[in-house]
């Protein structure tokens, strides 16, 4: 299976120089095993004046889903954060 998502509104901001992250659950349909997963980052809009500061992963991946993870981090403010998703298995 495979997907997209883009995290937008200004919610990915780490302005206080520690972590932000955003949590979006994936599910997923027709998995037997649990699968690999592959993310990507595919559109990113940021504020300028600063480093742009951004990383997409995976984590908690089962047949039914997984957590994509959109995390930023030091003075980085991100407007819009997009990544594809594409998990295979049997």
């Amino acid at each position: 299976e495979s997907g997209s998502y883009l995290q937008k509104g200004g919610l990915i901001q780490s302005a206080t120089y520690t972590e932000k992250r955003v949590k979006v659950p994936v599910i997923l349909k027709k998995i037997l095993e649990i699968p690999e997963v592959q993310a990507n980052i595919n559109r990113i809009d940021a504020q300028g004046g600063t480093n742009t500061r951004a990383w997409v992963y995976v984590e908690d991946i089962t047949t039914k889903g997984f957590t994509l993870i959109f995390m930023s981090w030091a003075d980085t403010v991100l407007y819009s954060l997009g990544s594809n998703w594409f998990a295979y298995g049997k």
